[in-house]
């Protein structure tokens, strides 16, 4: 086994400790290291809505953000581990050559952006609210190959699939593809 004092150079200063952390005090970084988890934050698309969504363009290769719970499509990409996702983090895998669908959450849209301006012959049905006053907004709107579609504002329209639980405000999202 080699000693960490021998991969680190002294030079650097650095300093490495680990400390044990209650699961309930660390919720994020429990939940990523157990198989099977939903993210809280985990909102799927109606089914129907993607079947649209898909006529409407082309069928995808692959569900950028998705888990086992919520994939629309056979090949898709976890935030968290899974054995049956494609791989694991869309944002850090090449997206070069591909047709892909994503709906990632808000926080995400900037780096889903700056990914598609460094990615070469990519197809992307991106599903995001259309928010003017967001700084990420005229980079979206400068990337379009299409006019925005606007989601229809249908109460069963985003779901958690783990708790059965309907999104109470969906029109408040202003959705796009």
């Amino acid at each position: 086994m080699v000693s960490l004092e021998k991969l680190i150079p002294q030079a650097h200063n650095i300093e490495i400790r680990s400390r044990y952390i209650p699961g309930h005090l660390n919720v994020l970084a429990d939940q990523l290291s157990r198989k099977n988890q939903v993210l809280p934050s985990e909102w799927s698309l109606h089914p129907d809505i993607c079947k649209q969504i898909w006529k409407t363009w082309e069928w995808p290769q692959i569900d950028l953000f998705a888990t086992s719970q919520n994939h629309k499509l056979p090949v898709y990409m976890s935030p968290l581990p899974d054995p049956a996702s494609w791989d694991t983090d869309a944002l850090v895998q090449p997206w070069d050559q591909m047709i892909a669908y994503a709906y990632p959450q808000v926080s995400l849209i900037r780096a889903v952006l700056n990914k598609v301006l460094n990615s070469q012959n990519l197809t992307l049905l991106l599903v995001a609210p259309m928010w003017p006053q967001q700084e990420w907004c005229p980079d979206l709107l400068h990337l379009l190959v299409d006019e925005p579609r606007e989601l229809p504002k249908w109460r069963k329209l985003l779901k958690q699939s783990h708790l059965n639980r309907f999104h109470l405000n969906p029109d408040m999202l202003e959705l796009h593809v």
